[in-house]
């Protein structure tokens, strides 16, 4: 099955509540009666992570109905793992588990558990409060960039160094790319979902050659306007909603044949944990 999916442009968006739990690692099993008992014990949730999660949800891109199940969901979640809590950025992930569970007429309990398929496989991102498996991820995609465009690599090393960047936390503009896998970079929540699946079909890592292929995608524009920082992150902080699934797979597939890349991902970061 994954083979047919990395090959694929993405799923037929009605098989995505079947695919996407075996893709994630997930069984049947934790799927109704969790759910239910978490939704009785939200009373247990932190004060002031539910006054975050109650500024975010007016936030996202969803209709008056939906947004009270996108409360529930992330009360849920801190429910189940109270360890993590909540983050900020969680809010868009639970809202794709959303739409896939409504495309396939899932049930709550589906969406829910598909929450938090997608938060355990990026769980680099969520389960530790110095966020270092985000900077880890940072540290590959710089990595991965030394190989295939030294030129780049070198002008956004310049560029980190005017920054005052630590060597252990590159290239900060790319904080929010990574740490919700370009959620916000892509078109909609359609486009979103083709590129995690065929990204998770393919390997592991293999998002993060999709964010070096963002990257290069704007070397034209590094190479010859900008010097500071602040026109960096301003460059990627354009991106929002602008690009569509096809081309960033069609370049990062283009980086995982080559043999160099592919050994950056077995070397430049732990393999992701089961939580």
């Amino acid at each position: 099955m994954k083979r047919q999916i990395a090959e694929s442009a993405g799923l037929p968006a009605a098989l995505r509540v079947t695919l996407w739990p075996p893709l994630l690692g997930l069984n049947d099993a934790e799927v109704e009666e969790p759910y239910e008992r978490l939704t009785r014990e939200f009373g247990n949730v932190d004060p002031s992570l539910v006054r975050t999660i109650d500024g975010d949800v007016p936030r996202t891109p969803l209709d008056d109905k939906q947004r009270p199940l996108l409360r529930s969901l992330l009360l849920a979640h801190c429910v189940a793992e109270s360890k993590w809590g909540y983050f900020q950025g969680m809010s868009d992930i639970a809202c794709v588990a959303l739409k896939v569970a409504a495309d396939g007429g899932g049930s709550d309990a589906k969406a829910f558990q598909l929450l938090r398929g997608l938060l355990r496989h990026s769980s680099d991102n969520w389960s530790h409060a110095d966020l270092e498996g985000v900077w880890r991820q940072h540290r590959t995609v710089r990595a991965v960039l030394q190989v295939v465009d030294p030129r780049l690599s070198k002008r956004l090393a310049a560029i980190d160094r005017t920054f005052g960047s630590a060597e252990e936390q590159p290239f900060s503009f790319l904080f929010g790319i990574v740490f919700l896998r370009l959620k916000r970079e892509l078109v909609d929540l359609e486009e979103t979902c083709r590129l995690w699946e065929v990204s998770w079909a393919i390997g592991p890592h293999f998002h993060l050659l999709v964010v070096a292929a963002l990257v290069r995608s704007q070397r034209r524009a590094i190479l010859r306007d900008v010097r500071a920082p602040a026109e960096l992150h301003a460059l990627f902080g354009k991106m929002h909603g602008t690009h569509h699934s096809e081309p960033l797979l069609r370049a990062a597939s283009d980086l995982h044949a080559r043999a160099e890349v592919r050994n950056v991902l077995l070397t430049g970061i732990v393999p992701l944990r089961s939580v």
